[in-house]
């Protein structure tokens, strides 16, 4: 809960322009890369998830909300 309320505090709003703009550049176009699908999330429903991770070299998925670094880092980082 104190890792939590923690990053809480520290939240700001999206600048709007990310939603308008085109990015100059995506890595995950040539570096490996890993998505996290997180099946208890509710900002991001896992099934727009799953569509996303089809970019990445590959994924895999926890039992997370949709911080899973706060909920559960040991399985994170593993």
């Amino acid at each position: 809960p104190a890792a939590a309320d923690a990053a809480a505090a520290r939240l700001e709003p999206h600048v709007a322009a990310v939603f308008s703009q085109s990015p100059q550049s995506v890595a995950w176009r040539d570096k490996p890369s890993l998505y996290v699908i997180c099946n208890r999330d509710r900002a991001i429903p896992p099934a727009l998830q799953r569509v996303m991770a089809r970019r990445a070299t590959r994924s895999l998925s926890l039992d997370a909300s949709h911080s899973p670094f706060l909920s559960m880092p040991a399985q994170l980082t593993d």
